[in-house]
């Protein structure tokens, strides 16, 4: 896995431009060469691991095209870049909905219920067939290497332009423009959390916290030790807790979706509204945690101790 060990051993401050260069060729090589693991269906985790892998790339690519010249390449290879995530995703969502349906069929409170929930997984392993497919496809070697090829070829037109430039930013400074905007999308964000029924707005401010815990781990070594580490710990609490509550609301459109559509005494209506009823119950909680550590956050002063770091 990519992480921010990659920058720890870098001699000086680098130009923002070499320095997103080496940071996003580390984080590519380093998915691409989960390949094997993300088809070995033998462990779900391999396909999650690229996933996170293409997640952290897309989010580094995104922090750093702002300060770089010449990016029309390498936007285009984002939109490449972006596509195989999708096929990742959608493979560990339907791996993460069957080991959570064979989890639940355990506790199903009636046969019906228990039928119903038959029926679901059955119709989850048809989708998570179609997902491998597809993504077996995506990742093919020559794909991927193409994938890596189209990099190089874009960063070298960002490379020379910033070669002609007279000065550019250092990566120091680039990282606290990126985490400072990054803090400042969250805490914009964060009054969604006072309209806890509002699902979209919240799924947005988990998108913005784990960019922000992403950033914060990339310049980390730019800092004395621990100083962004720790608050990166702080923002993944609060991604997780938020993740959890997304995961809940789609079980929760899912599970409305099934019971417009199903007849009055079926099998699968009856596993339906027992899922909407875990699920509400599990949403809640989660809810319940992320607002707690906002609140703590806001008490103890977590946007100055932020600012005063950098």
């Amino acid at each position: 896995m990519a992480k921010a060990e990659e920058i720890s051993a870098w001699e000086g401050d680098l130009s923002v431009t070499e320095g997103a260069q080496r940071l996003l060729t580390a984080r590519l090589t380093a998915m691409c060469a989960m390949r094997e693991r993300a088809l070995d269906w033998a462990d779900i985790e391999g396909v999650h691991d690229m996933r996170v892998a293409s997640r952290r790339l897309r989010s580094a690519l995104r922090d750093f095209l702002p300060f770089l010249p010449r990016k029309r390449g390498l936007r285009r290879w984002g939109e490449a870049l972006r596509e195989l995530a999708a096929r990742l995703g959608e493979v560990r969502d339907q791996d993460v909905a069957l080991t959570a349906l064979a989890e639940l069929a355990v506790k199903a409170p009636d046969e019906k219920a228990l039928a119903g929930l038959k029926v679901f997984i059955l119709e989850h392993e048809a989708r998570q067939e179609s997902a491998r497919a597809a993504l077996t496809e995506a990742v093919a070697e020559n794909r991927l290497a193409v994938l890596q090829a189209r990099f190089v070829l874009a960063f070298d037109e960002c490379l020379q332009a910033a070669r002609a430039k007279a000065k550019t930013k250092t990566l120091s400074q680039a990282g606290e423009q990126i985490i400072t905007a990054g803090w400042r999308d969250f805490a914009r964000r964060s009054i969604c959390l006072y309209t806890p029924f509002r699902a979209r707005p919240l799924h947005r401010l988990r998108i913005a916290a784990k960019r922000l815990r992403y950033a914060l781990e990339i310049f980390a070594p730019f800092w004395p030790p621990e100083t962004l580490t720790a608050r990166a710990a702080q923002v993944a609490e609060m991604q997780g807790a938020l993740g959890d509550l997304h995961d809940c609301d789609v079980w929760l459109d899912d599970c409305g979706a099934r019971l417009k559509a199903s007849a009055a005494d079926t099998p699968e209506r009856h596993a339906a509204v027992w899922l909407m009823r875990h699920f509400v119950k599990d949403r809640t909680n989660s809810y319940r945690d992320a607002l707690a550590l906002w609140h703590d956050w806001e008490i103890t002063g977590l946007a100055q101790k932020l600012a005063e770091a950098l």
